[in-house]
């Protein structure tokens, strides 16, 4: 009999272990914990300075730390955040999401919420007050590499910060960059679609004296052909300003896209400088042929009238 009865409570104890480890992966797996990476559990010992993980950095606007698993590479909002090596880390190497599972915070369920780091490892949030450990030593004792390693670090957190000066400067450059392209491509389509008008409401003018030219018997075939010719220079340049301002509108459009992408990476450009670099030729197209119909129309800006034409409209005039 007793030993039934220990066999029982074996059993239990057996399936709320299990129950326990189920629930456990779960709320790994929403922290986006590689099971196979994660050494420790959620209630492991506290780690309050990071040891075991990376830490993040305070802004200028944010004064809060959290740790991060050191799989993660870094702990920031950086572009992969939330998909280191191809599983879902949003909850563990994203810095503001896991800053946003801190337990006490509004939508963190209390089950998969992250304490303090004093309590366990990585992901955990950082203590607001610095546990100094107990140590039993002075500071004599090793004041030399004290130094040595402050300078060391401030070294490195001023080279950091030179970096980041660059990259800020360097994006603010392309950005303005981008800016000059796009106003750059306004002023082009107000320019031709300027140009492209007045020269279409003149072919379609002139279009209706050929009509009459090819009507009358009396005008030579070379005056007829002189005045075709004129006609359809004129089709023919406002055709290819149409064109190529519809491929340079096409490229104009991926780089507004990729533009806009690039602009909310916090600085990351990927694609818009290449987009910028396609779309300058095109622009030049653009230009070289609105440049080949004003420079037509300027040099032959009057339509070919024959003597006759204008003597009997000069007839007609008279009788009205």
């Amino acid at each position: 009999m007793s030993s039934n009865i220990a066999l029982i409570l074996v059993l239990v104890a057996a399936l709320s272990l299990s129950a326990e480890a189920t629930e456990s992966q779960k709320n790994i797996a929403f922290l986006g914990l590689d099971p196979i990476k994660f050494t420790g559990t959620l209630d492991a010992a506290g780690d309050a300075s990071c040891a075991t993980g990376l830490l993040s950095l305070p802004t200028a606007t944010e004064s809060w730390q959290v740790c991060c698993p050191k799989y993660c590479g870094s702990c920031t909002d950086y572009q992969t955040c939330a998909k280191v090596d191809g599983q879902d880390s949003r909850n563990a190497c994203c810095a503001s999401s896991v800053h946003d599972l801190q337990c006490g915070r509004t939508g963190a369920a209390a089950n998969v919420c992250l304490n303090a780091c004093s309590k366990h490892g990585p992901p955990c949030i950082m203590d607001t007050v610095v546990v100094i450990p107990e140590v039993s030593h002075s500071a004599s004792d090793d004041c030399n590499e004290a130094v040595t390693n402050w300078r060391a670090q401030a070294t490195s957190a001023m080279d950091a910060a030179k970096d980041q000066v660059k990259k800020n400067e360097m994006f603010a450059k392309k950005a303005g960059s981008f800016q000059d392209t796009a106003t750059e491509y306004s002023d082009l389509v107000t320019a031709v679609e300027k140009s492209t008008t007045t020269a279409s409401a003149k072919y379609e003018k002139d279009n209706e004296r050929l009509k009459v030219t090819m009507r009358d018997g009396t005008i030579a075939p070379e005056f007829r052909d002189r005045q075709r010719k004129y006609v359809e220079s004129i089709r023919t340049l406002v055709d290819n300003v149409d064109a190529a301002s519809k491929v340079c509108a096409e490229a104009s459009e991926l780089f507004d896209t990729e533009r806009n992408r690039d602009l909310k990476m916090s600085g990351q450009l990927m694609t818009a400088e290449a987009k910028q670099d396609e779309l300058g030729p095109k622009m030049d197209d653009v230009r070289n042929a609105v440049k080949k119909l004003d420079l037509y129309l300027s040099t032959n800006p009057d339509f070919p009238e024959h003597d006759q034409q204008l003597k009997r409209v000069n007839d007609q005039n008279v009788a009205e």
